[in-house]
């Protein structure tokens, strides 16, 4: 079992074995990463995704060689999330990065798809569509969940006290749940 870590700068990964936490590499995952918000690993570990707040794109990182993609993405990217492991094959994968320009990149994470580490869509969460309104100018949406079969994303807006609830399948906000007191 591995870790990984960014460092405070956010210009590299470190790699770490898990039971021992000796440091097994490090990789540089580019000048003006500084502020690497979130990490996540797709589920056979052979991906890291590293969301770079400053530089507005997220760094995939190939487990078995270190080799480095950039992905440009929205403003200030924070939350980052992948298809879990538990969500049936048809559900794809695809890792959700919500950013604070009212915007949650859709970056295909299949290796063997053509679009492969590329942003899929953009999904505008400042629309409204009934009750749908999930964020607005400048809000700032930190995380994002998936259900466990991948069906739905959740993504929180601490401006409005609003989680959005995204269908993957449309990639279309279908809900919001107002968690405002009273």
């Amino acid at each position: 079992v591995v870790e990984w870590t960014s460092d405070p700068s956010g210009d590299l990964l470190h790699i770490y074995r898990a039971y021992d936490q000796v440091k097994l590499n490090s990789v540089a995952i580019g000048e003006g990463s500084f502020h690497a918000a979130d990490i996540v690993v797709n589920s056979d570990n052979t991906y890291v995704y590293i969301t770079n707040f400053v530089s507005d794109t997220v760094t995939a990182v190939r487990l078995a060689d270190l080799n480095v993609s950039t992905i440009a993405v929205g403003v200030n990217p924070g939350g980052i999330a992948i298809t879990p492991a538990t969500a049936p094959e048809s559900a794809g994968s695809y890792v959700y990065v919500v950013n604070k320009n009212n915007e949650v990149s859709v970056i295909d994470a299949d290796p063997a798809s053509a679009g492969f580490n590329t942003v899929i869509d953009t999904i505008t969460t400042n629309t409204v569509s009934g009750d749908h309104l999930i964020s607005n100018s400048g809000s700032y949406m930190n995380g994002v969940s998936f259900t466990p079969d991948g069906s739905k994303v959740y993504v929180p807006s601490k401006d409005f006290n609003t989680v959005g609830v995204i269908d993957t399948a449309t990639r279309q906000v279908i809900h919001t749940i107002d968690l405002a007191p009273g």
